[in-house]
């Protein structure tokens, strides 16, 4: 007896390996495609870097062309609208300000800050509204005393008159040394003279001190006798901006806060003679 073999058929399994080796091929493209992305940021992002880094230094050239100029040359630096081009085809841009509207720092134990309160290019001149300046406001955090101690700050001013630039009046300047429990320090009636300022801390330091000047009318006015300087650097996509301030005339040093008195020479490198 003869049989006749039938072909076995297989049902409800068709394409499975197709489908299978879709599923796996997807598999490969997506990560594919989101490693190349990563790669892709990693390579950007150096670029960015590097074009920031040249930015930077772009920046650096224009504030340090301004810094010579105010120190060494003793004058305002001069704006840049236009891109100033550089050796590796970097630009900067330089905007300059004489004035600045309030003063904000941090005053170590010790040390000082000078501040003009009149116009370094007219010294002989007075300030003409709005930006007279009529009083000084000192403020300062709530919490500067720190565990019962408090810090002291000195404020000194010297004046003088615009009209008689070489005569100097000691009844006109003044001192005042207030504690930093007190809320602030109001420096009034210097409408009629030229002044200098100069603040110093003692017995700790001054967080955020902050300086504003008002004028006759009790509105806020510019503080003259500084520059602001602000140099924006590009390099390719990547723009990097500098700001310095600064005072137009270097002040003197702290040393002059202190006297040694000797019979005897303190000058070092010579013999000690004493009369």
């Amino acid at each position: 007896m003869r049989y006749a073999c039938q072909p076995k058929t297989i049902t409800g399994k068709r394409g499975a390996v197709l489908l299978f080796a879709l599923l796996v091929l997807s598999q490969v493209i997506v990560s594919s495609v989101g490693l190349g992305t990563l790669i892709l940021n990693a390579i950007q992002q150096a670029r960015y870097i590097d074009e920031s880094i040249a930015a930077y230094y772009a920046a650096e050239t224009g504030a340090e062309e301004a810094l010579y100029e105010l120190r060494r040359e003793h004058r305002l630096p001069e704006q840049r609208l236009n891109p100033q081009l550089v050796e590796n085809s970097a630009t900067w841009t330089r905007l300059v300000s004489p004035t600045e509207p309030t003063l904000t720092f941090d005053l170590a134990r010790d040390s000082f800050v000078e501040i003009d309160l009149f116009d370094p290019d007219k010294p002989s001149e007075a300030l003409a509204p709005p930006n007279d300046i009529a009083s000084i406001l000192l403020t300062w955090p709530e919490n500067t005393c720190q565990s019962g101690a408090c810090p002291h700050l000195v404020a000194s001013l010297v004046a003088w008159d615009p009209l008689n630039f070489n005569t100097w009046s000691e009844e006109a300047s003044s001192v005042q040394r207030v504690s930093a429990s007190f809320s602030g320090l109001t420096l009034s009636n210097l409408s009629d003279r030229q002044h200098r300022l100069r603040l110093r801390a003692e017995d700790g330091d001054f967080r955020q001190l902050t300086v504003a000047a008002l004028n006759g009318v009790g509105n806020q006015a510019l503080i003259p006798g500084r520059a602001v300087i602000r140099v924006s650097g590009q390099y390719g996509g990547a723009v990097q901006t500098i700001q310095v301030r600064a005072p137009r005339h270097a002040p003197l040093s702290s040393i002059f806060d202190f006297a040694i008195f000797s019979e005897c020479s303190v000058v070092k490198g010579f013999p000690i003679r004493c009369p």
